[in-house]
């Protein structure tokens, strides 16, 4: 595996268990109250949502990106994604969907180098130490 394969797989990592320490069991969606997924024993469990995609990789690990939702809220959010935009507006204001649309959409096409990806996982490994 590439360092640069290594490091997203880390950061994907962190970013859940960030959003695992930081959230109850609840889907910020529909409040349901669920435990995380796990393919066999909860298959309709929380799992990290990304308002917008996680090709993007501008705002892949973008905090205020990635909340829980659970996997139906997850799976719907493409086609309706109305429930997660309220939810955004009530937690950080109506200016974080214009943020996060704009830095996805002004580096969608840049590819982070393999420093800046080190450094990003060296940023969210102590955010998440300091929870």
């Amino acid at each position: 595996m590439s360092e640069r394969k290594r490091l997203i797989k880390q950061l994907d990592d962190i970013v859940r268990l960030i959003v695992k320490k930081q959230y109850k069991n609840i889907c910020v969606t529909c409040n349901r109250i669920t435990d995380w997924f796990k393919p066999k024993t909860n298959p309709y469990g929380l799992q990290v949502g990304h308002y917008i995609s996680r090709r993007f990789m501008a705002v892949r690990w973008e905090l205020k990106n990635v909340h829980p939702q659970c996997s139906t809220c997850n799976f719907k959010h493409r086609n309706n994604p109305a429930p997660y935009t309220a939810f955004l507006i009530k937690t950080y204001g109506q200016s974080i969907i214009t943020e996060l649309e704009e830095k996805s959409s002004k580096y969608k096409v840049v590819k982070m180098s393999v420093l800046e990806l080190r450094q990003l996982l060296i940023d969210l490994t102590n955010y998440y130490n300091g929870l």
